[in-house]
């Protein structure tokens, strides 16, 4: 059976979204990052060779990375070469392998900081991945991907900062094995994976829920990768032999075309000592195949702000003496939630416009900035529509509507009773991703809109733009790029809706603005 057609399927049998185990062969194929041995050999260059620390360990990697930090940090502590990491991260070297972690987390953050290998294959892919719905990432990479694809996710970073929090299994990211962002947190020496594994029931019994309710599919890992194997083995022993049923059809595994795999789809049986567990096996070049069968679930909200609302049902239902400050939004808007504690979407607004009692959403405002045909009654919609939205964030694009009502300077707006919280807030750097911030001084400045709108896809610019210096916009130009991709300020079509949001909050700044502001 076609791989699209099979993952469709399967998606469709089940009720709750799927997750994305992400190994590494993912970032080999979409950053390049070099595999565990790689990384390993790569710093053995000032201390002993590789194969030495290697043959030591009977070919056993952790015991490898054992051997090596105990080298590493005597050259770390006094080579001129990382005198720049030691005076970034000697408070927090604190033990043995800290210097051998910090180094390769700080290479493969800068590996996690370069774009997407743009070869046609993976351009295509990351497009379609991006607008892909799942609920979750599970994985054991350290790099920065699953991040920079699902920037709206929270993530949990290590196993013991999973084991104790309260995961709500939606829009969420799980860092099992640590991050380039905390050095500490790596798995990587033989210590590591005995710490780890020790634990591991207690985060299968954190994971099981996930296996049980949600289809699991394992990408950039081999069908004998010990991680993988070690866990799902703690999961069936979780559930218990009888219940195995509940997982099979959960449990798909994307494999590459080589070593006489046929292309295509089929059942197959994956075997954990004496269990056997039928699971789904998608064997395919061609990953936007995956990708377009994850854009057919449909989630009627976001899994961000479902994640949040899980979030605070479960603290309203634990407190004995809540404290919950209620508000009324649409769910879109919620960019900044950390003055509420949760959310109801009930009621109708007054009549603001020919659009009567339909209620007025911010989406239909920012489409009015760029079209100009709501017909909106400017001094009203910024006393109550814009001014309640104005409480959870500040992308509220406002000029327009105060220059309809005359008000076309800082002293103008004072003398007018309309409250906006962020009027005086707006600041250049509100409206940039600061992760792109390196990648724009290093590859993009001087371009103009043009040229950043022709080398760049749609998503990559909207991250792009801001940093260009406002004075320096072409508004035309952008008007005509926020034009083309309207639709993706809608955050049920794009996860970057944020992006294009702040997009038309630029332009209403510098076409309806003031000059001081």
């Amino acid at each position: 059976m076609p791989v699209e057609e099979l993952l469709r399927q399967r998606l469709k049998e089940n009720r709750h979204g799927p997750f994305l185990f992400l190994g590494s062969g993912f970032s080999r194929r979409y950053i390049g990052l070099a595999n565990w041995e790689e990384l390993l050999r790569r710093f053995c260059v000032n201390i002993k060779e590789f194969e030495y620390y290697l043959s030591s360990s009977d070919s056993d990697l952790p015991l490898t990375a054992s051997k090596m930090a105990d080298d590493y940090k005597d050259f770390w502590w006094t080579s001129a070469a990382t005198a720049e990491e030691r005076s970034k991260f000697k408070a927090t070297a604190k033990y043995l392998s800290s210097p051998l972690k910090i180094s390769i987390a700080e290479y493969v953050k800068s590996i996690s900081s370069r774009k997407f290998t743009e070869d046609t294959c993976s351009h295509e892919e990351i497009s379609e991945l991006k607008k892909s719905n799942v609920d979750g990432i599970i994985t054991t990479n350290w790099d920065l991907v699953s991040e920079s694809l699902f920037p709206d996710y929270k993530v949990f970073i290590g196993q013991e900062e999973l084991l104790v929090s309260t995961p709500q299994n939606i829009g969420e990211i799980y860092k099992i094995h640590g991050c380039c962002t905390k050095p500490n947190s790596l798995v990587l020496t033989q210590e590591d994976y005995k710490r780890f594994e020790a634990s591991n029931p207690y985060l299968a019994a954190k994971l099981v829920t996930i296996f049980v309710e949600n289809p699991v599919i394992f990408m950039g890992y081999s069908l004998n990768d010990p991680n993988i194997r070690n866990l799902l083995s703690s999961v069936v022993r979780g559930i218990g032999a009888r219940n195995i049923s509940k997982i099979t059809k959960n449990l798909i595994f994307v494999q590459r075309v080589r070593d006489g795999r046929p292309y295509g789809a089929r059942e197959t049986i994956y075997a954990l000592g004496s269990t056997e567990i039928p699971v789904t096996l998608l064997v395919t070049d061609d990953f936007s195949e995956i990708y377009k069968a994850l854009q057919s679930v449909e989630h009627k909200i976001p899994a961000r702000i479902l994640r949040y609302c899980k979030e605070q049902i479960y603290e309203l239902v634990r407190e004995t003496t809540p404290s919950e400050k209620l508000c009324v939004v649409d769910f879109e808007e919620l960019d900044d939630s950390s003055n509420i504690e949760f959310v109801v979407g009930v009621g109708i607004l007054d009549r603001l416009s020919d659009k009567g009692y339909q209620p007025i959403v911010l989406e239909d405002i920012f489409r009015d900035i760029i079209f100009n045909n709501g017909r909106y009654n400017a001094r009203t919609l910024l006393s109550s529509t814009v001014q309640a939205y104005f409480k959870h964030t500040k992308y509220v694009p406002v000029f327009k509507y105060l220059k309809e009502i005359g008000v076309s300077s800082h002293a103008a707006y004072n003398n007018v009773s309309i409250p906006l919280r962020c009027i005086d807030e707006f600041n250049i750097n509100d409206f940039r991703n600061s992760q792109y911030s390196r990648f724009f001084v290093r590859e993009c400045k001087g371009m103009n809109v043009q040229e950043i709108v022709s080398n760049y896809d749609s998503d990559k610019a909207a991250f792009l733009l801001p940093f260009i210096p406002w004075k320096a916009l072409n508004c035309n130009i952008l008007k005509e790029f926020i034009i083309q991709n309207i639709e993706k300020i809608n955050g049920k079509i794009s996860t970057y809706s944020t992006y294009y949001r702040k997009l038309i909050c630029i332009y209403d700044i510098i076409t309806n603005g003031w000059q001081e502001s």
